[in-house]
């Protein structure tokens, strides 16, 4: 499962709620960030595999930026990343795509 999530808040954040959020980590810096699911681990940079399903077209992007967590492996995106594979999703569905995996290229 993938969390988006603010280091200032411990909830889960959904993405239609990505728009309050003022929130830009920088995923290459050394700033540690708690796990607001297991509390216990550290984040780190890694990569993780984001599924999104959006009007009948599934699509699977690999190699997502992300903060992963050292103790449950619990993923957090950032939400421009987010916006991005969500606007490709969008476009993946107006091509009557159904299923597709990707991998993902940055910005």
């Amino acid at each position: 499962m993938v969390s988006l999530a603010c280091p200032e808040q411990s909830r889960r954040i959904e993405p239609l709620e990505l728009a309050a959020v003022k929130w830009e980590p920088d995923f290459k810096s050394k700033e540690l960030m708690k796990c607001v699911i297991c509390k216990k681990g550290e984040t780190k940079a890694g990569t993780a595999t984001v599924t999104l399903d959006k009007s009948g077209a599934t699509l699977v992007f690999k190699g997502v930026p992300a903060r992963v967590c050292t103790n449950c492996g619990e993923e957090y995106v950032d939400e421009n990343i987010v916006a991005a594979l969500l606007q490709s999703a969008a476009e993946a569905a107006r091509s009557w795509i159904q299923v597709e995996v990707r991998q993902y290229i940055g910005p």
